[in-house]
């Protein structure tokens, strides 16, 4: 009997066949998504720490030591020896140093160094003011009021001045610097003409307090000259030989004296006459503004003679650091401690 044949069921391999390929299908699918995100798995971005804020170190300024006062002309410029002989003053008032870097070439090509000069002992009377600098400056009265004579005497404020200033000069040093100035309406320079310095001035008919320069600028300005022998004679007879002219103002010598160069250290103010309420205001005000330019500024002031004019020189000398001195009669300059001592 002849075998017979299975029959194969068609279907159910197709059904097979089918699962087959689908789980092959999805088997490669699933491992080429696998390998896939493998290689293409994302790298970390390496970021960088946060800097440090770097601050700029400050900026540098140079420092410059500037002269806030115009430069002087350099052949008014004076140097202090080092090794200058000091010069003493019968005063009594504490001696105070000042010490300034003063530079340039001096008077009559020779240079002098630094250093003080010792106004403490000389003889300079009117009541003992003593002090100690490297320029002094005096400003002295020559109006025609001086021929007054001192109370109780017959010795003129004039003659009184004139003696006390020039045996002062006698008795300086030759290395010392100075300067005089001299007013009376108008006020000049040593070796000028009054009457030709007063024609370059205003005034009011009458009122003897008016004087002010036409041009300030057109006026001869003082200057600094060391006492050789040569100057001292010339300074000497001229202030002798200088007669006394009318009017009486303060602030036209003061506004010379602010022009020297270097700027004074000390100055001597000695007057016999007050002046008007105005020129003490106009006064004050330049004393005031130069003090605040030159700290070291001192005037010493003197009334010879007229108590009218303490109040107005007792302010000048307290805006400045300076002694104030009131010479009535003879015996006030042989006063140890002086009279009106503010």
């Amino acid at each position: 009997m002849p075998k017979k044949k299975k029959k194969i069921n068609l279907p159910l391999v197709e059904v097979i066949i089918v699962s087959l390929v689908i789980h092959i299908v999805g088997l490669l699918i699933l491992g080429g998504i696998t390998i896939f995100n493998q290689i293409t798995e994302e790298e970390v971005e390496m970021v960088a720490p946060p800097m440090a804020e770097v601050i700029p170190p400050p900026k540098q300024i140079p420092v410059q030591l500037t002269d806030t006062k115009p430069p002087a002309p350099a052949a008014k410029v004076i140097a202090i020896d080092q090794q200058m002989p000091l010069v003493e003053m019968d005063f009594d008032m504490p001696v105070i140093e000042q010490r300034s870097n003063i530079a340039g070439r001096g008077f009559g090509g020779s240079g002098l160094g630094g250093g003080a000069i010792d106004l403490s002992k000389l003889n300079l009377g009117f009541g003992g003011i003593r002090d100690r600098a490297e320029s002094v400056c005096f400003i002295v009265d020559y109006s025609k009021s001086m021929k007054d004579p001192i109370k109780g005497s017959d010795i003129t404020r004039f003659q009184l001045l004139k003696e006390q200033l020039v045996t002062s000069i006698e008795a300086m040093d030759e290395n010392i610097i100075v300067t005089v100035i001299l007013f009376s309406g108008p006020a000049w320079t040593v070796g000028e003409s009054e009457g030709k310095v007063r024609d370059l001035y205003t005034g009011k008919k009458g009122d003897w307090h008016s004087h002010r320069p036409k041009d300030f600028d057109a006026l001869k300005k003082p200057e600094w000259n060391r006492l050789t022998p040569k100057y001292r004679s010339e300074l000497l007879t001229y202030l002798k030989k200088q007669d006394m002219s009318g009017g009486t103002v303060w602030s036209n010598p003061l506004r010379l004296a602010r022009t020297l160069k270097p700027a004074p250290e000390v100055i001597y103010f000695l007057t016999d006459g007050a002046t008007s309420d105005e020129d003490i205001v106009e006064t004050m005000s330049l004393v005031n503004e130069w003090k605040r330019e030159n700290r070291d500024l001192r005037i010493h002031t003197i009334a010879l003679g007229e108590p009218k004019a303490a109040s107005g020189m007792r302010r000048i000398a307290g805006a400045t650091g300076g002694k104030f001195r009131l010479i009535e009669t003879m015996d006030d300059i042989e006063r140890p401690d002086g009279r009106g001592d503010g």
